[in-house]
């Protein structure tokens, strides 16, 4: 995972709101003929061990945002949710201007599953703030079908209407900042707001696209190709934190 998302999220969320099988059975035993001795306890079947209480419970398939995260999702619950060994606390996620802060990544070593936690309370990793996705490829996708990877033409078709963004190539660029009354603008309901951000993709050049800190329309006549040069690159999930519970 790029450095970039950790070191702007909790920066930008603050501008844009003042995004086993079970085994088989075992099989019957062969067709020799039955042991002339009493059958004893110890040829009954050894009944299946207990399941651990930090096994997930988290619906296989499941990857919707928001899903269960709220403000007051605990790491204890995440550790339920995902299992412990796909919750890993993190003291040096990189913020703004060299600065670190506490989190905790899910799936660390998977990034199809991978997402970023950063919380309002860093030492006790209380109120969750923000859900930040940002692997290629990942399951997470928002529950209006918004997923990594999906073109700028796709996001305006969804949205029914044109998607208002910042230009690339600087700190914020990408960030999508409007959707003009389009179906996206209350993606996620509330309390909580689906941010995300645009990608420039690995076939595009440099004229198919706008750049620099201002915002841009999609319907832009200038850049007629920004719908197929652009993707959607990052999910940032926002949600209220501890003030708002």
């Amino acid at each position: 995972m790029t450095m970039r998302t950790w070191m702007t999220v909790p920066m930008l969320a603050l501008a844009l709101t003042a995004c086993q099988r079970e085994a088989p059975s075992t099989a019957a035993a062969s067709g020799d003929a039955a042991p002339t001795t009493p059958a004893d306890a110890s040829s009954s079947p050894t009944p299946a061990p207990a399941t651990e209480a930090t096994s997930p419970t988290h619906a296989a398939g499941d990857w919707t945002l928001p899903g269960e995260f709220a403000p007051d999702t605990t790491v204890a619950q995440l550790k339920t949710r995902f299992g412990e060994a796909n919750v890993r606390i993190v003291d040096d996620l990189p913020m703004a201007e060299g600065e670190m802060t506490r989190g905790v990544v899910l799936f660390p070593d998977d990034p199809s599953r991978r997402a970023v936690l950063f919380f309002q309370d860093t030492q006790k990793l209380a109120g969750l703030q923000n859900v930040t996705i940002e692997d290629a490829g990942s399951r997470w996708h928002y529950a209006n079908g918004v997923r990594i990877g999906m073109t700028l033409a796709e996001l305006v078709a969804l949205n029914g209407a044109p998607v208002t963004f910042y230009g690339m190539e600087w700190d914020y660029g990408g960030h999508v900042t409007g959707f003009n009354g389009g179906k996206l603008g209350d993606a996620v309901g509330r309390p909580g707001r689906a941010g995300m951000r645009l990608g420039i993709k690995a076939d595009a050049k440099s004229g198919d696209y706008p750049s620099g800190d201002s915002e841009f329309r999609s319907d832009d006549p200038k850049w007629p190709k920004a719908g197929q040069s652009l993707m959607v690159s990052e999910l940032m999930l926002s949600l209220p934190g501890a003030d708002d519970l």
